[in-house]
């Protein structure tokens, strides 16, 4: 229950901002919880709440929540069963484009870290970067450019052990060892069967991302 404050003589009485009773009441029933996260947040709304609603727009193409959950948890379900596990580090080298969203909700379902490689870099300052984070595993936009990017340096990733997947319908065929996300991750479950995860007092201490700065004038360096 809200209650109202006593008015202030006018004089003194300062412009009243809109109050938003629904977030003052989910934050107070959030607080009693431990642990509550965005994608906790996230997965609630999609799942119990406003899951045909629109969460992303582009172009003119639109998603739900629900549409954008299930993908991602393709992603996550998939990754898992591929030996990515918390504290793990997956490259995230993509342009703005909806796969980014569930790519990035998949990696961090999984309690892993996701990093977001810079797209404007190539060569030794992109590898230096992906070193640097100790990942596995790449996850690359379909985009021609950034399939290139990656086979420039794919001896120096193969010497690293680190696989390298590709989202998104591309035009043209992969280069070898280059691996289809999109089909690999069609037959993984769409449900959030991984909640258990985040119930793990480990998880709770795994960085959400990785930023680089521009890495345009000498190496990027690392930021949670």
């Amino acid at each position: 229950m809200f209650h109202r404050l006593r008015s202030l003589p006018i004089h003194r009485q300062r412009p009243q901002l809109p109050v938003a009773p629904f977030r003052l009441q989910s934050h107070r029933k959030k607080k009693r919880q431990a642990k509550f996260t965005v994608l906790d947040r996230f997965e609630e709304l999609a799942v119990k709440k406003q899951g045909s609603q629109i969460f992303l727009l582009y172009e003119n193409q639109q998603y739900t929540y629900s549409d954008v959950n299930r993908q991602a948890n393709r992603i996550t379900n998939y990754l898992v069963g591929n030996g990515v596990k918390t504290r793990d580090v997956v490259c995230l080298l993509m342009y703005n484009e909806p796969g980014f969203v569930w790519a990035w909700l998949g990696i961090i379902k999984c309690g892993a870290t996701a990093a977001f490689l810079n797209t404007h870099i190539r060569g030794k300052s992109l590898l230096h970067c992906i070193k640097i984070t100790s990942a596995n595993k790449i996850i690359c936009g379909c985009d021609e450019e950034l399939v290139e990017t990656l086979k420039e340096i794919k001896a120096d990733l193969n010497d690293l052990g680190i696989e390298i997947y590709v989202m998104g319908v591309s035009e043209k065929p992969l280069p070898e060892d280059f691996k289809d996300l999109t089909k690999l991750s069609l037959n993984s479950s769409d449900e959030n069967n991984l909640l258990s995860v985040r119930e793990k007092d480990e998880f709770w201490t795994v960085p959400c991302v990785y930023m680089y700065t521009s890495g345009t004038t000498g190496r990027g360096e690392q930021h949670v």
